[in-house]
């Protein structure tokens, strides 16, 4: 299994033999659209999850000034395998996080 970053214009499939459309991609992972991620795919470009790559950044301290793709290629030289409960945990920290930051600028930075 690798990380990729998602990329609407690719094609994947889900475990299922689904198609994995952009709209079902969006239906079964809203934040999607609304932050960078990255899928866990195997070798047959099978999509078994994606994941927030900023919630993985800090999970795994990767600075936020690490440009995404580059932050890509770390977590995958990490060979990283989060459990639900630390992703839970990460994303909790990180929405508060991005929220005090949109908070005091406005906007995060």
């Amino acid at each position: 299994m690798k990380l990729e970053l998602y990329n609407d214009e690719h094609h994947y499939t889900f475990p299922d033999g689904e198609l994995a459309t952009k709209e079902e991609m969006f239906n079964r992972f809203p934040l999607i659209k609304h932050f960078p991620h990255v899928i866990k795919i195997d070798s047959d470009r099978v999509c078994h999850d994606a994941m927030n790559i900023l919630v993985l950044m800090h999970l795994y301290d990767i600075p936020d000034d690490v440009l995404i793709e580059d932050a890509e290629a770390q977590l995958n030289a990490l060979q990283i395998s989060p459990t639900p409960e630390e992703l839970a945990t990460a994303t909790v920290e990180f929405m508060a996080d991005y929220e005090a930051k949109e908070a005091e600028h406005g906007e995060p930075e």
